[in-house]
């Protein structure tokens, strides 16, 4: 979705309202934003494989941020991200997933450095936008709340043991505070369109990498069982 075009801030159009970052990353980004949800509204996080689906997608998606966040912009969520991503990493470790053909650590940093499939997602080392990172982790910390309601309906209760991502603690007062932050932001300019075409690129990681799982993950859930019971 493209907005229309938008006179600069002290214009003296009549009825002339500014655009807020806010307004155009919800906006600009709804697509992306779309596709990633029809994606994760298929996951039954009852079941091992769905849950497993969930959290390889994740895992993805928070890979590619800590890869390519800007040391020269940093995001205020950068320790969220390096604590989320060591959630994730267990979680998979207790599903048996942690560590497989297509998810493998760099060979320059055995501790949890981005995965490779996730480089090959990022695709070019374009830096993101620490307003765009801010905006994905904590947006997605609202989500996170309801799907958690999901894993808890779990059947079987061996799978409460991966759910050091699904509990983790994600500040609504650091949420309320990035909305007003960005509210007062101007949507347009070259910083504005930088943020939203970074977010939309966020959103695609993470749909990058629920579909990454079909190809990497898929024979392997069905040779160890998992999401069969």
């Amino acid at each position: 979705m493209t907005l229309p075009f938008v006179p600069p801030a002290g214009s003296s159009t009549p009825g002339f309202q500014p655009v807020s970052l806010r307004a155009r990353l919800r906006a600009d980004t709804r697509a992306a934003h779309d596709r990633l949800d029809a994606l994760l509204s298929g996951a039954d996080l009852s079941h091992r494989l769905g849950l497993a689906q969930f959290l390889h997608a994740q895992k993805h998606g928070f890979d590619c941020l800590a890869l390519l966040s800007d040391p020269a912009d940093p995001p205020q969520t950068a320790p969220v991200v390096t604590a989320l991503r060591a959630s994730l990493r267990a979680d998979l470790d207790f599903l048996g997933l942690g560590r497989g053909e297509g998810d493998l650590v760099a060979a320059d940093d055995q501790s949890g450095a981005p995965t490779k499939t996730a480089k090959k997602s990022s695709g070019q080392r374009n830096l993101l936008a620490s307003a765009a990172v801010d905006y994905m982790v904590l947006g997605s910390g609202l989500g996170a709340a309801v799907l958690r309601k999901r894993w808890l309906r779990a059947s079987d209760p061996s799978l409460h043991g991966a759910g050091g991502f699904l509990t983790a603690e994600r500040s609504v007062d650091d949420w309320k505070a990035l909305v007003t932050r960005l509210d007062s932001l101007p949507g347009t300019g070259a910083g504005a369109d930088r943020a939203v075409a970074d977010a939309a690129r966020i959103f695609g990681f993470f749909s990058d990498g629920w579909e990454d799982f079909d190809r990497t993950k898929a024979s392997e859930v069905a040779q160890t069982g998992i999401g069969l019971r």
